[in-house]
């Protein structure tokens, strides 16, 4: 039988989670819902720790074969378990209290007496268990992701996070797509990822509640796996019914055309590990009034916010330094704008359209306006209506002048 070792990166889990070491139902239960699949070798560690294996492996400083072989022989005697089984349990404890573990334990005693005080608590994640009838998946390194959903039309879904034993961290792009009867959706604990059009075209889905482990609202090109996503035309949400949605704060990417369409959508708080608005991430958002921007933004894409006639004022936080085209095109009230002192870029039509527009600051850090970006009905039969505040003898006086608005002078 050709040796296989599982579960290899316990060194880092108990480093983060101390507290599963603590006593066998613990361990049993962390690691079952770490590695549902895995049911096997987790008996077989748990078996391990209640005969005090793990303290073995970690006094030993030189583990050698002989007292591998030792190991190997007391499990298959005392517990019947071949060596074919327990021996990628003995190198799983072998690799997990390696020697950089036992340079600073002397024991699992040890350990937990120096950590476990200071640790907070991993809350569990209770399992729902899907129906395999509703769902197609695909499974991969012991983790599987909804490929479609092919249940019967319902008002409601609770989106499962095992399927068949295995852990569901992924909803494939457009597994729900045209699900129109759907009104609302539940993702359960546990889920990390929603690919691009999971959910477009759900025209009646108006609540959704997400998981606080998400970290993925659309298919983030910066995964390794990304390759074997659909790269769909349709963003995560676009074209429902969304009120409102909270977006947990352990989400680190908003893929493009996420909320695209979403006409009720009122108002949008994005999490604070944010760093770019896609490409018309809130497009055609048409009742959207308030927006809370995140400090770690750095750039707003092309037709970011374009058509949200709602939108009244919008205020950029400090690291961002570029505006894409028509990022906010067609924000009809838009009245107030507040940018921010490290702005670089204002592209094309990024302001087109704004027809309430009456002033705006640029800041001296401007290197770039293109010709159209302020572009509306009123600038064009009096470009003396929008009044420009900037720096004296800065890019942004060139350009306002050079447009003929109004300029007044800021000193900093």
């Amino acid at each position: 039988m050709k040796e296989v070792i599982t579960l290899n990166n316990l060194n880092e889990l108990i480093e983060k989670y101390p507290q599963f070491l603590s006593s066998k139902e613990k361990l049993k239960s962390f690691l079952s819902d770490q590695y549902p699949t895995e049911k096997r070798n987790i008996n077989i560690l748990c078996i391990m720790y209640e005969c005090e294996m793990f303290d073995d492996i970690i006094i030993k400083k030189n583990f050698s074969a002989a007292d591998e072989l030792r190991l190997l022989t007391q499990l298959e005697n005392d517990y019947g378990i071949s060596p074919d089984y327990s021996t990628p349990c003995v190198k799983i404890c072998e690799n997990t209290f390696n020697n950089d573990f036992k340079n600073k334990y002397n024991c699992i005693a040890d350990f937990l007496n120096k950590n476990i005080k200071s640790v907070e608590v991993k809350p569990t994640i209770a399992i729902v268990e899907g129906n395999p009838a509703d769902y197609e998946v695909k499974v991969s390194n012991g983790e599987a992701r909804i490929i479609k959903f092919i249940g019967e039309p319902t008002n409601m879904i609770v989106v499962p996070n095992v399927i068949n034993g295995v852990k569901i961290t992924s909803i494939g792009s457009e597994a729900f797509t045209n699900q129109t009867q759907i009104e609302k959706v539940i993702i359960s604990e546990g889920i990390r990822e929603i690919s691009n059009g999971a959910f477009s075209n759900c025209y009646s889905l108006k609540e959704v509640q997400l998981p606080s482990t998400l970290e993925d609202l659309g298919s983030n090109p910066k995964r390794a796996d990304f390759e074997n996503s659909i790269n769909a035309v349709y963003g995560v949400f676009e074209q429902t019914d969304i009120v409102k949605i909270n977006l947990p704060d352990n989400l680190i990417y908003i893929g493009a055309r996420a909320f695209n369409r979403c006409c009720n959508l009122t108002e949008i708080t994005i999490p604070k590990d944010i760093t770019e608005i896609e490409k018309g991430t809130f497009s055609g958002c048409t009742s959207l009034r308030n927006v809370k921007l995140p400090e770690k933004l750095t750039k707003i894409e092309p037709f970011a916010f374009d058509d949200c006639p709602s939108l009244t004022e919008i205020t950029l936080p400090e690291n961002v330094d570029y505006i894409g085209k028509s990022a906010f095109n067609r924000c009809s009230k838009l009245y107030k704008v507040n940018l921010n002192p490290k702005l670089r870029v204002i592209e094309a039509n990024a302001f087109q359209a704004c027809n309430s527009l009456r002033e705006i600051t640029l800041p001296d850090s401007i290197q770039f306006i293109h010709d159209r970006a302020f572009d509306n009905v009123w600038i064009r039969s009096d470009p003396s209506s929008l009044t420009v505040y900037c720096g004296e003898h800065s890019y942004s006086q060139n350009f306002a002048e050079a447009k003929g608005f109004n300029v007044e002078f800021f000193y900093m």
